[in-house]
């Protein structure tokens, strides 16, 4: 098997919910047994349980926390036998793509081959280009990598304002960190969460019995 030859797809997930690896198997063993299997042989996950195969291609299933994501679903598809996968594979991927989304909350879909980061609409409206997904995509827009990096900066900074309403000692952490290590709509968003948390809690006088409870 050509390991070193493949497509990826990664699903970022809003919270710990779905990040099972196994949950995704079934949309994986369907988009295999519809386009790239036949009457003899159906997909089937290895011994191991580290890949689905099918007739041509294979694909693993991953979870993982990364610092750029956070939770996600590591989608990779290798061919088997052919040295570079093209339209083909790239179709089958944007399948088991589309079978997981219906059964996971992802906000966001990472395709590394071409690197565009989408959300569930765009994803929608894209895939069904037929060269969707390759090195070198003709595509008149903006790029869409950059738009969504854009959006969720503006929204991390928001959201770091109104951390700053809440917390201004908080807030001003965030707005250093940020400007040195760059925004995380995720770590902005647990501040306001606990910021909020403990404002709430502080209003109401209910922090003594709080701290009571714990120390």
């Amino acid at each position: 098997m050509q390991r070193d030859s493949y497509l990826s797809a990664v699903l970022v997930l809003p919270d710990l919910l779905d990040f099972d690896a196994p949950l995704y198997w079934p949309a994986v063993k369907r988009a295999l047994d519809e386009l790239d299997s036949d009457k003899d042989r159906q997909a089937a996950l290895s011994d191991d349980h580290s890949v689905i195969a099918g007739e041509k291609y294979a694909v693993r299933v991953t979870a993982e926390i990364s610092d750029d994501f956070g939770p996600s679903i590591r989608i990779d598809l290798f061919a088997q036998d052919t040295a570079c996968p093209g339209r083909e594979a790239r179709r089958l991927l944007r399948r088991i793509v589309a079978f997981a989304l219906r059964d996971c909350e992802a906000d966001f879909i990472y395709w590394s081959d071409g690197k565009h980061l989408l959300d569930r609409q765009e994803f929608s409206a894209f895939s069904l280009q037929p060269d969707f997904g390759g090195a070198a995509p003709e595509q008149t827009g903006p790029d869409l990598t950059d738009a969504a990096h854009r959006r969720l900066t503006a929204a991390s900074w928001m959201m770091t304002g109104m951390v700053a309403t809440v917390s201004p000692p908080l807030g001003a952490a965030l707005y250093v960190y940020g400007g040195l290590r760059g925004q995380n709509l995720r770590r902005v968003t647990q501040a306001l969460c606990l910021a909020g948390l403990f404002a709430l809690l502080e209003h109401r006088d209910l922090l003594p019995p709080v701290y009571g409870a714990f120390f």
